[in-house]
């Protein structure tokens, strides 16, 4: 979900994107099917020579997997470009500002998105990006995170491909105020992004002052049974912190990884 800007002929040029880059294969042929639209009624839509019925576009953005939330923003945002009455247009204009006012901008990546920007430092780049200090250069960048030039130069040109990101005025600003992944998915991708966290915990363990990390642990007898509760409670807990501390008027000087692990120490189930 983007801002007050929102287009729903960009958020569908957005969605294509994703898959393409997923599948090169990938057309705008099998868009069409997938959406369940004529491939020629497609083009005509993403090139803004028609619009979308209300129920169309409810269509589509169902098909589309979005939220309720998403649903009605995509529908107010074709009812503003396309309502048969200027007062009709107006009316959909406000009501899509009140709504994404109303909305915390938390975009949901779903797995198959998140495969095509899962290295840790894609999500860095879009946290450094809010830095007081930050020049917006490639050469910052890699100076920041300590990477190659060339893996940072491609991090942003993928960052941009699937709009996470966008580049104006010689400046990148983030699309979302923030993101998360889909919960309890058994993702590979997922799980490479993990592994690379807890590689970057190791070393901060080993390297950085005590004063710039916190580490704690407790071992506990648990009911298993009470498992989706806490997992619940936890993710609560991650949003309150981010309420706390990630505001959005605050001067930002570094980028901090939150990390919580909940599982196992006992032989427990092996699944995935």
């Amino acid at each position: 979900m983007q801002n007050e800007k929102y287009d729903y002929v960009v958020e569908l040029k957005r969605q294509f994107e994703i898959r393409n880059l997923k599948n090169k294969n990938y057309s705008l042929r099998a868009y069409a099917r997938d959406l369940e639209i004529l491939p020629s009624r497609l083009s005509d839509i993403i090139n803004y020579k028609k619009g979308l019925s209300a129920d169309a576009a409810r269509k589509i953005a169902t098909n589309l997997g979005f939220s309720e939330n998403e649903i009605e923003v995509f529908i107010l945002s074709a009812k503003a470009l396309h309502a048969r009455s200027d007062k009709d247009k107006k009316e959909a204009v406000t009501s899509l500002k009140k709504k994404l006012k109303s909305m915390k901008i938390v975009q949901k990546i779903d797995y198959a998105e998140f495969e095509l920007a899962n290295n840790w430092y894609h999500l860095a780049i879009l946290e450094l990006i809010e830095l007081r200090d930050c020049d917006h250069s490639i050469e910052w960048f890699a100076e920041k995170l300590s990477l190659n030039k060339s893996v940072i130069k491609s991090a942003l040109l993928r960052l941009q491909k699937i709009n996470w990101i966008t580049f104006k005025n010689g400046k990148y600003k983030a699309s979302y105020d923030q993101s998360e992944t889909t919960y309890d998915i058994s993702s590979l991708s997922i799980k490479k992004f993990h592994e690379e966290i807890l590689k970057k915990a190791e070393h901060a363990l080993y390297f950085d002052h005590v004063n710039e990390r916190e580490f704690l642990n407790m071992t506990l007898a648990f009911t298993q049974s009470q498992m989706t509760e806490a997992k619940e409670f936890i993710r609560q807990f991650q949003k309150d912190f981010a309420d706390k501390f990630y505001t959005e008027n605050s001067v930002k000087d570094s980028v901090c990884q939150l990390s919580i692990q909940l599982f196992r120490l006992d032989s427990g189930s092996k699944e995935n």
